[in-house]
């Protein structure tokens, strides 16, 4: 099974964000719940982080103790749940630095010009001039 990390749009809520980071990951399964309780657009930026051996029974168990057992049922009814275990995405982990990937034979990109500078604001006459 994977870990992975995720931002996560309480309620829909694109205001109230919450990152679950390297150090407390969630389970590639707990995505789906996550889902289910937030809004799928609402679970978004996940990086893998590490893969453990653990059975789909024992992973139930525990989100049924974490988010009740209605919820989870919903998401995976029955005794053996078909549970996708394994991220689909980058395996590199997160929080490590990935090398920069290029087009192969593409230009370097140029660059930024700087900005000519603002004009200056026009003076404002004072009582005297008036």
């Amino acid at each position: 099974m994977d870990f992975v990390t995720a931002k996560i749009a309480l309620g829909g809520d694109t205001m109230n964000v919450m990152y679950r980071g390297p150090d407390n990951p969630v389970s590639w399964p707990e995505v789906r719940v996550l889902q289910h309780l937030h809004g799928d657009e609402n679970v978004f930026d996940c990086e893998f982080v590490r893969s453990e051996h653990v059975l789909t029974q024992a992973e139930k168990m525990r989100l049924l103790g974490v988010y009740g057992a209605e919820v989870v049922n919903l998401c995976f009814p029955g005794a053996r749940p078909m549970m996708d275990m394994d991220f689909p995405g980058d395996k590199d982990p997160a929080g490590q630095m990935r090398a920069e990937r290029r087009v192969a034979n593409a230009p370097p990109p140029e660059p930024m010009p700087d900005l000519p500078a603002p004009p200056a604001p026009a003076k404002r006459p004072s009582r005297a001039e008036v």
